[in-house]
């Protein structure tokens, strides 16, 4: 499944209001009978913005965890947990999704 954004729309409290787009192929479509596209729309504050804004493709977990514990001056161990936790709810609402690359 594919996942692309469709719509940034800038809020208030400097957060975002993003419509994903994800379309379904193949087996996955038809064992599931999903549809082929489907829009969903997620609030993100500022550092959620941040977050995904990090999220290229090519950038591990622990590099947006450093980064963002020193762009925001958090301690290491509570930059990763928060940052852990978002992403697992990206992934759950169907964001983002994480590769895993053997060493």
């Amino acid at each position: 499944m594919a996942t692309e954004i469709l719509r940034r729309v800038e809020l208030d409290n400097g957060g975002q209001r993003i419509t994903t787009v994800h379309r379904t192929t193949g087996l996955r479509r038809w064992l599931l009978r999903m549809p082929e596209r489907m829009e969903r729309t997620i609030e993100l504050d500022a550092l959620g913005i941040d977050v995904l804004e990090r999220c290229d493709g090519r950038t591990p977990v622990h590099d947006i965890v450093a980064s963002m514990a020193e762009s925001h001056q958090l301690d290491p161990l509570e930059a990763e947990q928060a940052v852990t936790a978002f992403l697992r709810m990206l992934i759950q609402r169907g964001v983002v999704a994480m590769v895993v690359t053997s060493p």
